[in-house]
């Protein structure tokens, strides 16, 4: 059996009813009951996750469901001349290589950091303490043996969304930033490997 998403809050997915199988399309709940109750109570209290498409693609294989996000088109973000980047209240971002790491920062706050190789990838908030203690964690998403490609990314003020391997692999955590989010690329990562766009 597969994971429908190897992230810890992508829960009781749906459907859109009346769409063509062709564009069978599904959102879900973006919280976990383990802390859902300890949020705070203040601003946002979870949201739903992205809209996917799905299809079934064969990966290594055999038919995997996969899902790509439905996305509006995106205004195109640069780089700082640090190279780093200053997201927008809504990013969607797109990496390529084979492997590398970023991380991603608010200013005098905690940060989480993704990292990924051929195997798998990995999205650590162990940082994120303070809701409960069940909240800080580190999610291993492993990859098809067959499948190579980009990592796209959808971040906003609350989460991070993973699509890898053509979308076969997804993850989606909560993650709460308190204020403006800093992608910063660290090696073997480089600013030429990277492309944000804001979503509007």
């Amino acid at each position: 059996m597969d994971w429908l998403d190897f992230g810890r809050d992508c829960y009781a997915g749906v459907t859109f009813n009346g769409l063509p199988d062709e564009r069978r399309t599904f959102i879900a709940w973006m919280s976990n009951w383990d802390y859902a109750r300890e949020w705070p109570a203040e601003g946002a209290r979870g949201a739903m996750t992205v809209a996917r498409r799905l299809s079934l693609t064969m990966v290594d294989g055999r038919p995997q469901l996969t899902a790509a996000p439905v996305l509006p088109d995106g205004v195109v973000v640069e780089s700082s001349a640090d190279g780093t980047w200053l997201l927008p209240d809504a990013a969607r971002i797109e990496i390529t290589g084979r492997a590398g790491e970023v991380e991603l920062i608010v200013r005098d706050g905690p940060k989480a950091v993704l990292s990924w190789t051929p195997e798998e990838v990995v999205l650590d908030r162990t940082a994120f303490i303070g809701i409960d203690d069940s909240f800080p964690s580190r999610e291993r998403m492993p990859l098809p043996v067959t499948v190579t490609g980009s990592l796209t990314l959808v971040v906003d003020r609350g989460s991070v969304e993973v699509f890898a391997a053509g979308g076969s692999r997804t993850l989606t955590d909560l993650v709460p930033w308190n204020g403006p989010v800093t992608l910063v690329p660290r090696e073997p990562t480089t600013r030429e490997s990277i492309a944000v766009q804001a979503l509007t």
